[in-house]
């Protein structure tokens, strides 16, 4: 009886060594797991970020080659206004 009692009592150091062990092993892999989460989160955030830097520069960008154009069919028209008035 007394045998079976050590036995026992040894069978559950180990197993609560055993649950303990799995317990950090499971916190540090969740650890492990929400730090690369939080990364990937943070990644995608700044890539939507940039994308919409990159949409805005790209929309800057065709305003003011139309105003370019614009200015240019100005002068061009101011061009023609003088070269008709010139003619007359």
């Amino acid at each position: 009886m007394l045998v079976n009692k050590l036995e026992g009592s040894t069978t559950t150091k180990a197993d609560n060594k055993r649950l303990r062990l799995e317990t950090r092993m499971a916190s540090r892999e969740l650890r492990a797991r929400e730090a690369c989460d939080e990364r990937e989160h943070a990644l995608h955030a700044a890539m939507a970020a940039q994308d919409h830097e990159r949409a805005m520069a790209d929309e800057r960008t065709r305003q003011l080659e139309l105003e370019i154009k614009l200015e240019q069919t100005k002068m061009e028209r101011i061009a023609l206004e003088r070269a008709s008035s010139q003619k007359d």
